[in-house]
């Protein structure tokens, strides 16, 4: 009993810290590094985690950490191998023969499971890195890649029983896999092959239409809803998976299945390419999902690893029939490794572990002493209660104004949510491409969000049933409503939302409601703050470089009301 750290030293690498199973502190190395989705051992991110609590490094009992396959294992010891694939798949470094010779290096041997020796190698590797910063007395353990995948799902979602399936890339030899677990007692169903991976095939997918890999898949699945929709039984990449059985089986694997996609992408249109895609995935994992729904008996899904941030599938997932409550774990990527190393090192040594992800703020809090001397430059304004609070973003909201809105501890995951956020207008086209143009710099295809009151949602979303308090969801709009979310609405009619209980107490929610009242609907666009190209803003500096960067005019940290383009007011 006592002090536990988790830690992932791969893409989006980051720490976690729990006592006694409770969770304490989560974050992700980009947000400390200034690298987006960084891959390098998270020494910052481990530091975070004993500062917050004012820790030593003697204090922690356990360390747990996941995937020891022979790839992760050779990039342990050869770090200069994940920088150089970073560089690449960043598209910060040129195409040449060497890339595509590493890229191909890669998804060999990717595929590898651990065996012995890659597991002694990592665990010596690990343990030496770790005494180097002061963990010597801290006992080591290592966790299979899927488990920890399914165990961050199982252990925060509040269900005590259900269907659990991970499915992302691959790591430790797997593409996925699927759990039941009763009792606290995990069962493994099935896992599925690393050559049969649907996050693999996206990802291929995603490269060829010139996108970055493992970042941009979000594009690709926006471009699907732009293209003229082909026939299931015309369909060129649903070819490319076996499905009968009840199982999952790609005829190609590798590289070998970009070749084959690449011969599809010559007869077809970029936003064709995306739809196939995303159509094969919306038809074989909901199926293969129900499936297992069915041969179980369970009624309660949860859903994590890279392919759950397809806010798409998900909301296919979570209209299958017979299924009465799901849940996506909210960082589900590989940045979510840490904590669910962790969670299931505690579960294993019988600490508590069982609770519930109500709102996802377990980063530092900013340092809101040091922002009048930090924005000297500008206008800042000290508003000493709520209602001045709600009355100054919602005025300039209501001028066509974007905010940036800045509230305590940071938003652990991809997501921002309200605690590093931009809020704007839904209402209005005109806006979302301001942002646009003025900040953001994202593709013309690809929606914004909007963040909404649930007595909103069940007015404005077609099928609403339950929240979605961590946009892990798309939903449909209904047509009478889409006037009030055209800013963050999809071509195709559906939009991503966050949904906020309308007697939540977070100032986020009160913008909300004091937009409701001047408007006549609580919805606005939430997009994360921070400067293209970079991590969410995580400190007071990184909110001010990003405010003077920008176009927008008006940002509320904390209490501090702050205004560009204004003299300070002398006192």
């Amino acid at each position: 009993m006592g002090w536990s750290l988790g830690i992932w030293d791969g893409h989006d690498s980051g720490a976690a810290l729990l006592e006694n199973g409770h969770i304490r502190f989560l974050i992700n190395e980009e947000r400390l590094s200034k690298r987006k989705l960084e891959v390098h051992f998270p020494r910052l991110s481990i530091q975070a985690c004993l500062e917050s609590q004012g820790l030593r490094s003697s204090d922690i009992e356990r360390v747990s950490y996941s995937t020891t396959d022979p790839l992760k294992t050779v990039s342990r010891y050869f770090p200069s191998t994940k920088e150089n694939y970073y560089q690449i798949r960043r598209k910060k470094s040129p195409p040449s023969h060497s890339s595509t010779f590493i890229k191909r290096w890669k998804y060999r041997v990717s595929e590898l499971p651990p065996n012995w020796f890659s597991r002694a190698l990592s665990q010596r590797w690990m343990r030496r890195e770790l005494d180097r910063m002061g963990f010597e007395r801290s006992t080591l353990y290592a966790v299979d890649h899927h488990d920890a995948h399914i165990a961050a799902a199982i252990f925060t979602s509040g269900f005590k029983s259900g269907l659990a399936v991970s499915l992302d890339g691959l790591g430790d030899g797997n593409s996925g896999s699927v759990c039941v677990w009763r009792d606290s007692k995990i069962e493994v169903k099935t896992r599925l092959a690393a050559a049969d991976s649907f996050g693999i095939l996206y990802e291929h997918v995603t490269n060829l239409l010139h996108y970055r890999e493992l970042e941009d898949e979000g594009k690709v699945m926006a471009l699907a809803s732009f293209a003229t929709p082909i026939a299931d039984s015309e369909n060129r990449v649903l070819e490319l998976i076996d499905r009968s059985g009840g199982g999952i089986r790609f005829r190609f694997h590798g590289w070998q299945l970009r070749e084959k996609l690449e011969e599809i992408l010559w007869r077809y249109p970029p936003e064709q390419m995306a739809y196939m895609v995303q159509r094969a995935l919306e038809i074989c994992v909901p199926e293969w999902i129900a499936h297992w729904l069915k041969s179980t008996g369970e009624r309660s899904l949860v859903f994590t690893g890279g392919v759950a941030s397809n806010v798409k599938l998900n909301g296919l997932i979570r209209s299958i029939p017979g299924l009465d409550h799901f849940y996506v774990f909210p960082h589900m990527g590989d940045g979510g490794l840490a904590l669910g190393a962790a969670l299931l090192t505690a579960h294993r040594q019988q600490e508590f572990v069982w609770q519930q992800l109500d709102e996802l703020g377990w980063g530092a809090d900013l340092n809101y002493a040091s922002i009048e001397s930090t924005f000297s430059d500008f206008r800042v304004t000290r508003l000493n209660s709520p209602e001045l609070r709600v009355e100054s973003v919602t005025a300039a909201l209501a001028k066509g104004e974007p905010v940036f809105f800045a509230q305590g501890r940071m938003e652990y995951g991809p997501r921002a949510l309200g605690h590093r956020s931009i809020l704007a207008r839904a209402d209005s086209t005109d806006i979302k491409d301001q942002l646009n143009l003025g900040l953001k710099k994202r593709v013309w295809f690809q929606p914004f969000c909007p963040v909404m009151l649930e007595s909103d949602a069940n007015e404005i979303l077609e099928d609403y049933r339950g929240r979605n308090p961590f946009m892990t969801c798309a939903f449909w709009v209904k047509k009478i409503a889409r006037s009030s979310v055209v800013g963050a609405l999809n071509v195709d009619g559906s939009c991503r939302p966050q949904v906020l209980l309308d007697d939540d107490p977070s100032l986020y929610a009160s913008v909300l409601r004091g937009w409701k009242r001047m408007s006549g609907r609580g919805v606005l666009i939430n997009t994360s703050l921070n400067v293209h190209g970079e991590p969410l803003a995580n400190t007071v500096d990184d909110l001010k470089r990003a405010f003077e960067e920008t176009t927008i005019r008006f940002m509320l940290i904390g209490d501090y009301w702050i205004e560009k383009n204004l003299a300070r007011e002398s006192k």
